[in-house]
């Protein structure tokens, strides 16, 4: 990773097991996190929108088949 790397929407699929076609972001009231092989990992390396995830270059290697989860979570007031 030491380029980084782009991954696009459509590489994950969504929690009713289909393939998804964007990030839903809850802007501004929620957060995003990003699992990698179950590991939160830190914020400033990661950018998301609703259409790709870029990881920061880094002098690390993620193997094919290792498990990267999104997790997008938003709040309401009622």
């Amino acid at each position: 990773m030491t380029n980084g790397a782009t991954l696009s929407a459509s590489q994950f699929w969504n929690d009713n097991g289909n393939q998804a076609t964007e990030f839903i972001i809850f802007n501004p009231s929620g957060y995003v996190n990003l699992y990698i092989n179950a590991v939160m990992q830190e914020g400033r390396i990661y950018t998301l929108t609703p259409t790709t995830l870029t990881l920061s270059p880094s002098n690390s290697t993620i193997y094919r088949g290792t498990p990267i989860i999104i997790e997008s979570i938003g709040f309401s007031t009622q």
